[in-house]
């Protein structure tokens, strides 16, 4: 009885029994030549009984008729379940012309060759499930060829509906449910809606069976390689709009311009459509003219189609010896401020490695264009976006560092250069952003000698608390904030300038070096000169000097054993 009205709302067949609960994906695969006039002859008298284990018992021979599958898939179905719901009972054909109703909106045939062509474009998938979907999968065949992945060996497909097709779905089920009340039929039980099949699910089942049949590869849910395939259906994208002029709905979709120039919204995902739907009237559905369902003009269009390939990761260390080199690509006002970056320097080397479409670089901190990073290094890593391979020897990754460092000239060097097993492996850098210590050594000229006894005994404190206010030299991209981090400080002079004594010399310098070691989030420059009291204490004013300016800093050590040391091995 319900396919009947199903069928009177010129819904497809495949719609139909996903509408009735089926999922069965041969049932589905079945239906892609059959029409709508045909698939009446094809559905069983009753949803439940005799017909039952015969259709299952035909079922199970090779291959299976569609006549054997769809009575057996109904009875699996929710409607065919026994309990804890009963399925809608059995009525005679004078009870089913007193609530079908003749459609009088008409649509122009497609040109598929499908069977079903002369079919209606069906209002609840808007076409998705009437299409052939065998050029597809020949489609992405040819483009998985020119994209050379290597080493693929299974695939997922991630599909993209219309969200619209939620609020159609809702409300086709209504129009079914409204019209067997009339009539005096029960019909809807409670989880009904709950247990349809959405037309996003049906798709993406007969899209993988596809590649599996065209391409050889299996579906896989963890696979590497992802197939992404969108359609978009411009007659019918403002379908929902009229639920955000309904205010218990609490239905708020935003537009906004992309870079591209192209209008998203924002606020009308799958799930945010049909909840809002579920709570409709049905006199609020006629009055939107969503009930009987308008039939549509067109097809939904292809909007997205490629293959996406999870990111690979290589991470390493990397020292800066030379100054005036950036952490990354610098442009302000449109102009490029620095000529050198350490991204710039690293990354061009690991995308061609990767084959990457692009790149995201990540490290733990960053340093000053002007400060040198020193010692064991800085750990960093890349993301390498859309790569066509992931798989790399060790010797690749020795060449590509060698590389990196030859390149370099003496601007940046690499080492430690690893490939990461997954996203998993980068929590250690990310945890201790909070966390780490890092150490420096500063070169600083005081505005007055200081006597060395003063300067031996700030060299002695330790665990110094700071009070730090955003710096004058940042404050323009931030918001002023206080902020509290701990320090411990040692000082030697490197020049000295001197005064005399009765007893002894006395000596005093003007230009000292300190070396210190911080915690996270610490200012380093600030913490010498005291940036205008946004720092206290500073080292200006432990020693008790006008002022003091920073010459050079060096970072010497970031104390984080990440990533793990590399030992190379010649091949």
């Amino acid at each position: 009885m319900a396919s009947v009205l199903l069928l009177d709302l010129c819904c497809c067949p495949r719609c139909i029994v996903r509408l009735l609960g089926v999922a069965h994906r041969p049932t589905h695969r079945a239906l892609a030549h059959t029409s709508r006039a045909s698939l009446l002859s094809l559905l069983p008298g009753g949803l439940h009984g005799p017909a039952a284990s015969a259709a299952a018992a035909s079922s199970a021979k090779s291959p299976p008729s569609l006549s054997s599958l769809l009575p057996a898939a109904l009875n699996l179905s929710y409607w065919a379940h026994p309990s804890p719901h009963p399925p809608p009972p059995s009525v005679d054909a004078t009870a089913v012309a007193a609530v079908s109703t003749t459609s009088t909106t008409t649509t122009p045939t497609t040109s598929s060759s499908n069977a079903a062509s002369a079919d209606p474009i069906c209002p609840t998938c808007l076409g998705l499930l009437q299409r052939p979907l065998r050029p597809i999968a020949e489609a992405a065949q040819r483009q998985l060829a020119e994209s050379r992945y290597a080493g693929a060996t299974s695939v997922v497909v991630c599909v993209r509906v219309p969200p619209q097709l939620a609020l159609r779905q809702w409300a086709a089920l209504r129009c079914v449910e409204h019209r067997l009340a009339a009539a005096g039929i029960p019909y809807r039980a409670p989880g009904f809606v709950e247990r349809t099949v959405d037309v996003k699910d049906v798709l993406k089942t007969l899209l993988t069976e596809e590649f599996r049949e065209v391409l050889g590869l299996p579906f896989e849910a963890s696979s590497q390689l992802q197939f992404e395939v969108g359609f978009d259906h411009a007659e019918t994208e403002n379908d929902y709009m009229f639920m955000t002029s309904i205010g218990r709905l609490d239905f708020k979709v935003k537009k906004k311009k992309q870079r591209d120039g192209k209008i998203a919204a924002q606020g009308n995902s799958w799930n945010k459509v049909l909840k809002a739907s579920s709570e409709l009237t049905q006199e609020e559905l006629v009055r939107a003219k969503k009930i009987p369902l308008p039939i549509p003009k067109q097809h939904c269009t292809l909007a997205e189609f490629k293959f996406w390939h999870d990111p690979v990761y290589f991470a390493g260390r990397y020292n800066k010896l030379q100054r005036g080199v950036s952490h990354s690509r610098w442009v302000h006002k449109g102009e490029r401020l620095w000529e050198d970056s350490v991204e710039e320097l690293i990354a061009p080397h690991l995308v061609e490695l990767s084959g990457a479409e692009s790149h995201k670089f990540s490290s733990a901190g960053r340093e000053d264009v002007d400060v040198l990073m020193l010692g064991r290094g800085r750990p960093f890593y890349f993301e390498l976006v859309n790569p066509k391979r992931a798989q790399f020897s060790a010797g690749e990754v020795a060449v590509a560092e060698a590389r990196i460092n030859a390149a370099a000239g003496g601007r940046v060097a690499v080492r430690d250069l690893q490939a990461m097993g997954d996203k998993e492996s980068l929590r250690v850098m990310k945890d201790s952003a909070a966390t780490k210590r890092k150490s420096y050594s500063t070169l600083v000229r005081l505005s007055e000698p200081v006597a060395l006894d003063v300067l031996e005994r700030v060299g002695r404190m330790t665990d110094i608390e700071l009070k730090q206010q955003t710096p004058v030299r940042v404050a323009a991209a931030a918001d002023l904030s206080a902020s509290t981090s701990a320090s411990s400080a040692s000082s030697s002079s490197s020049s000295a300038s001197s005064s005399s004594s009765s007893s002894r010399p006395k000596l005093s310098y003007r230009l000292i070096r300190v070396d210190l070691t911080t915690s996270a989030g610490t200012y380093v420059k600030e913490f010498v000169h005291g940036d205008g009291g946004r720092t206290t204490p500073s080292l200006r004013e432990l020693v008790g000097v006008r002022e003091a300016e920073v010459l050079a800093l060096d970072v010497t050590d970031v104390a984080l054993d990440w990533p793990p040391p590399v030992t190379r091995v010649q091949e």
